[in-house]
């Protein structure tokens, strides 16, 4: 029985992922694990990664960070964004850990097509909005404005979620802000 990875929400509730069963070309990806933000880590063709992830624009991009913006934030569909990062070297997941700038890496195992076509996706989204990158060398991820408003039904876990269903993995439950914690059965 595979294993399963549950997303802890910081208002107590949870969403599980349940990872595709009967996997005939499995590759590694994996669910970067930010404490209060997530992000998902594709492997290419070449055995090199790309980093996924997804927030507000202003806050994210941009670090506009102040207390009184947490309102807005929350609670008003705000624009969105898309960031990534190339790792363009081949890496085992200890290695891994070293580059991307997180808590954690947790994996799971699914089809390989399925995993270039919604990189294929996410890259198609985020060249579309090339010509308005922004990078920022503290969280090591270059935005892009993204057409789908962030908000607190739409925000960085809910996206990996999105992703994770385009991967054939299930995903229950209510998935809020929060934090990656593994489950093996």
């Amino acid at each position: 029985m595979g294993g399963l990875i549950v997303v802890a929400a910081a208002l107590g509730c949870a969403a599980t992922v349940h990872p595709p069963r009967n996997v005939s070309d499995s590759v590694e990806v994996f669910i970067s694990d930010y404490g209060r933000h997530a992000g998902l880590v594709l492997p290419t063709e070449d055995g090199s990664y790309v980093e996924y992830a997804y927030g507000e624009w202003a806050w994210y991009a941009q670090g506009q960070m102040q207390w009184y913006r947490v309102f807005p934030v929350l609670f008003m569909n705000t624009p969105g964004t898309l960031g990534r990062q190339h790792y363009s070297e081949a890496y085992d997941k200890r290695q891994l850990l070293g580059v991307v700038l997180t808590h954690d890496l947790r994996s799971l195992h699914v089809e390989r097509e399925r995993c270039r076509q919604l990189r294929d996706r996410l890259d198609e989204a985020f060249d579309r909005h090339a010509d308005r990158a922004v990078y920022r060398s503290d969280v090591n991820l270059t935005f892009v404005p993204h057409d789908t408003p962030y908000c607190l039904s739409h925000e960085c876990t809910a996206a990996v979620a999105d992703w994770l269903r385009a991967l054939d993995c299930g995903v229950s439950g209510v998935s809020l802000v929060g934090e990656l914690v593994p489950y093996r059965d």
